[in-house]
């Protein structure tokens, strides 16, 4: 673990390590175990949200496009965009 943060090798002293008594020394903090509490909380439902979308796509029966045909078609749209830009306009 240590050496996987580029640590090869050092001197430790646990002489005044006492993690038992740590927790009592620090102040609690109930607002930053809310928010955690709250990140947890949309992180899962992104999470079932994302995988909802993916298996809506996995399910859907159109057929797949090929990923060159979607660059290209792309690329299209893009050149299109810059040249009514450059004649003095992007509308739609």
């Amino acid at each position: 673990m240590i050496r996987a943060l580029g640590l090869q090798n050092g001197r430790f002293s646990l002489e005044a390590w006492r993690p038992d008594e740590a927790e009592l020394d620090r102040p609690s903090r109930p607002d930053r175990a809310e928010a955690m509490k709250q990140a947890h909380s949309n992180a899962t439902a992104y999470e079932k949200w994302f995988r909802e979308q993916v298996q809506k796509s996995l399910d859907d029966p159109r057929p797949n496009v090929p990923h060159a045909k979607v660059q290209k078609e792309m690329a299209d749209k893009k050149a299109a965009l810059r040249k009514r830009i450059a004649a003095g306009g992007a509308k739609s």
